[in-house]
């Protein structure tokens, strides 16, 4: 399944600690410029704080499966 990021988009208060909650079994990677994330992309391991305008995404992966 695809990870789910809160808080999700919107104008919101700074600085924002961001939290990406993985689907079961998977891995995830995200990204902070907005560009797409891969497997060489930062891998999530904790909430991260974010500061002015961030785009934030972020890619699944689970072994044997296509990425989300």
């Amino acid at each position: 399944g695809s990870p789910t990021i809160a808080p999700s988009s919107g104008n919101n208060i700074n600085p924002l600690t961001v939290t990406i909650t993985p689907a079961a079994g998977t891995t995830v990677y995200y990204t902070t410029n907005g560009n797409e994330p891969t497997n060489a992309s930062t891998l999530y391991s904790a909430p991260f704080i974010v500061s002015n305008t961030t785009t934030v995404k972020a890619i699944a992966y689970e072994t044997g499966k296509n990425p989300s």
